[in-house]
């Protein structure tokens, strides 16, 4: 434990995990995150799946609760989770009748839930209360997750019950079933961490996108420097990741990015497409929508790259339809008026209408923004 404060207290990935002021120890995004498919196969790597890595009578770390669900966003996902509270059979029978890249979609949308200012690229102080981890000890954290997780796996199954000898069975003293607790459940606290700093480098590298000078380019297409950043970093902490903690510790870290980086980039379209807070004379250009829909591909390619080892938590399904609806909103820059009033005829369910408004309102390279037929596009039923 103390080992586990001295590597991660005081960090802003921590702090989102765990409220020492309200007196709940795991946050509302804490619990959340054990509800994705990520959590559930790194649970599944070290533990046995009939017990999950513990005795009967030893609680699992979401064994005294269930999930609440939260309201959704409905921005970034065509979402049919209901947009009040509930309880958790309300839940269960919501996510009983979708598909597994819907329920996927309807975590992930809950968990985005709890950190919406880190989508606030254009905030002047952005990241200035952003406490990162330097890298020695997020590697230490890394080492750290995996050993703990696997010391309690190995002492889990040393000391599950043994055959019955002359009608006598043997059981584990309690003090020591809550010592494997105990370290499990550290073990899973440091993950989520690591988890959360990855997301953290991430999202720090791609919050200047929406300003890079690539984008008002009108001599040339390039590629913007952030972009190049990103694939860097990620093929670097991922060959750095399997080195300090093994294949399943580094897969939960990077999971989950197959989502959060098309959602960085669909938030860099929006602020673009809005104006807001955007430098003087800023005006996208047709170089720079190529630029971003080529950011697109780019960082897919790099994310694949960075994940393509075994048993790595890589979703092809989540992966391709989140980086695809990316590629699709940034694509609508590009249409003269014409073609984004058919578009949106067509295809109006692929986005929310604030993200239509958004488009409709802006200079684009080949439109004059006007909102006005947004309103006389829609079907008089709308």
């Amino acid at each position: 434990k103390q080992r586990v404060t001295q590597l991660c207290d005081g960090k802003t990935s921590f702090q989102y995990l765990e409220d020492k002021t309200s007196g709940v120890k795991q946050t509302a995004l804490s619990i959340d995150m054990e509800a994705r498919r990520p959590f559930g196969l790194l649970l599944n790597s070290y533990f046995d799946s009939d017990s999950l890595g513990l005795s009967p009578g030893v609680e699992t770390p979401t064994g005294k609760r269930s999930i609440q669900p939260l309201a959704p966003s409905t921005s970034d996902t065509r979402s049919s989770y209901p947009s009040g509270g509930g309880s958790q059979r309300a839940l269960s029978a919501v996510l009983e009748g979708t598909t597994d890249l819907q329920r996927e979609q309807e975590c992930f949308e809950r968990e985005v839930g709890h950190f919406a200012e880190l989508l606030n690229f254009t905030n002047p102080n952005y990241g200035r209360d952003i406490r990162w981890c330097p890298e020695d000890n997020f590697l230490k954290a890394i080492s750290l997750a995996h050993s703990l997780l696997k010391l309690s796996s190995q002492l889990e199954r040393r000391l599950k019950p043994k055959k019955e000898t002359w009608g006598k069975s043997y059981s584990t003293p309690r003090s020591l079933r809550e010592l494997i607790k105990d370290i499990r459940v550290h073990g899973v606290r440091v993950a989520k961490f690591c988890r959360m700093e990855l997301l953290l480098q991430t999202v720090k590298r791609m919050s200047t996108l929406y300003s890079s000078s690539a984008l008002n380019a009108k001599d040339a297409f390039r590629l913007p420097s952030s972009v190049n950043d990103l694939g860097e970093y990620l093929a670097s902490i991922s060959d750095l990741l399997r080195e300090y903690g093994g294949n399943k510790i580094a897969a939960y870290s990077l999971s989950s990015l197959e989502q959060y980086v098309p959602l960085f980039l669909m938030q860099t379209a929006r602020i673009i497409a809005s104006g807001d807070d955007l430098p003087n004379g800023f005006k996208i250009t047709l170089h720079g929508v190529d630029a971003l829909d080529r950011s697109c591909s780019v960082l897919y390619r790099d994310l694949k790259g960075a994940t393509s080892f075994e048993n790595s938590f890589w979703d092809d399904e989540v992966a391709e339809d989140a980086f695809e609806r990316a590629a699709s909103y940034i694509s609508l820059m590009e249409l003269d008026m014409e073609e984004l009033v058919s578009h949106f005829r067509d295809k109006r369910n692929d986005f929310t209408s604030d993200d239509y408004k958004l488009m409709f309102s802006m200079d684009g390279p080949r439109r004059k923004g006007d909102i006005s037929m947004y309103d006389q596009s829609k079907p008089s039923s709308i």
